[in-house]
C-alpha cells in the first residue's frame, strides 16, 4: 500500500467536487428556459444543455462505479453517500 500524505484526500475531494458549479449553472440555465415555455426548452442551444447535462451524469455515475480502479483500490467516501450520488446522477440522467 502506498503511504499517502493528508493533502491527497484533500486533493482528491476537490477534484471530485469540482463539476459541481458547471453542473449547477447547467441546471439553473435549464430551470430558468423551462420557466419561459417549450418554446425555448426546444431551442438548439438548450437541447445541447440538456444533452451535456445528461451525459455529465451519466460520467458521474461510471466514476463512482469505477473509483476504485481509477484510484487504485483508494475511495474515501462512505458507501452510503456513493449509493445518494449513483442515484441523484441517474435520476438527473433519466429525467433529461
Amino acid at each position: 500500500i502506498i503511504n499517502l500524505p493528508k493533502i491527497h484526500n484533500v486533493l482528491t475531494t476537490a477534484g471530485a467536487l469540482t463539476p459541481m458549479p458547471l453542473i449547477a449553472a447547467v441546471t439553473l440555465a435549464l430551470a430558468a428556459a423551462a420557466k419561459a415555455g417549450w418554446g425555448r426548452l426546444s431551442s438548439q442551444t438548450y437541447r445541447r444543455l440538456n444533452l451535456g447535462l445528461a451525459t455529465s451524469s451519466l460520467w458521474c455515475v461510471v466514476s463512482i462505479l469505477l473509483a476504485p480502479t481509477l484510484t487504485a483500490g483508494r475511495t474515501i467516501y462512505v458507501q452510503p453517500l456513493l449509493g445518494y450520488a449513483i442515484c441523484a446522477h441517474m435520476f438527473t440522467a433519466v429525467h433529461c
